[in-house]
């Protein structure tokens, strides 16, 4: 699935990065066969294991210098040593370098927030209490299996490489919340109306055709300026979420 998203947002060369762990080859055949179904060849050149940080940058180094553009790793220590690696190296994430997490809860110290597999923990708990319930109280109705869903956590982390995006683009203007209020009828002088729904959605003609232009393949950056308050950040999650260069 990891691999897989890489594939849709244009990566053709994916690195796999594993720390210390007994389930490579787990990971290199869903790698390998993501890959094949993408119609990408499989270059067992852009496969890295590593135990150790200094062996691990050599290997990173390699990985780049055969132009790799993102990098699936297998746990929160290859993420780590990926992200260190970036900021020693002056490179950015996601526009030098898309990174996504197979497997592990990122913790809020990645910045950029860090694309991940997300799990569902919660759902597996509670479907394992009803499993044992029926089965103490002896229910005619036990399930052999139950299927729950995995999916992607879209953070901040992956982008459309830079090759692969339009011409460059920067947008300079507003960037603003659309407050938007919902009532039976339009409120007249004297009366009182009761809001039925309120919605915040990000707006501003900057952040509009920043999103706009990003989303018909235009390598776009943004230049304007945000409060350090709930709707400013909401604003820079969205335009980063949209593939926009937020750097400005």
């Amino acid at each position: 699935m990891a691999t897989r998203y890489l594939c849709d947002n244009r990566h053709v060369k994916i690195g796999l990065l594993a720390g210390d762990t007994d389930r490579f080859s787990t990971y290199q055949d869903g790698y390998r066969r993501a890959l094949f179904q993408a119609g990408l060849k499989y270059n067992e050149n852009l496969l890295a294991q590593s135990f150790e940080a200094t062996e691990g940058q050599k290997q990173l180094t390699r990985l780049l210098d055969m132009g790799v553009t993102s990098l699936l790793c297998t746990d929160i220590e290859a993420a780590s040593l990926v992200y260190q690696y970036a900021h020693q190296n002056k490179l950015r994430i996601p526009e030098d370098l898309s990174v996504i997490l197979v497997e592990g809860i990122p913790s809020s110290v990645f910045s950029p927030s860090l694309t991940h597999i997300e799990y569902p923990f919660s759902e597996l708990a509670q479907q394992s209490l009803q499993q044992l319930r029926r089965l103490i109280y002896k229910s005619s109705d036990i399930p052999e299996r139950v299927s729950l869903a995995v999916s992607v956590e879209e953070c901040g982390s992956t982008s459309v490489p830079s090759g692969s995006r339009g011409k460059k683009i920067v947008v300079v203007g507003d960037l603003s919340t659309d407050i938007t209020l919902s009532v039976p009828t339009m409120p007249h002088v004297g009366s009182v109306e009761c809001v039925s729904q309120k919605s915040v959605t990000v707006g501003g003609r900057a952040a509009n055709q920043a999103i706009c232009a990003s989303w018909l393949g235009g390598n776009v950056s943004v230049v304007g300026r945000l409060g350090d308050d709930k709707e400013g950040k909401l604003i820079h999650e969205t335009l980063i979420n949209n593939n926009v260069d937020v750097q400005g």
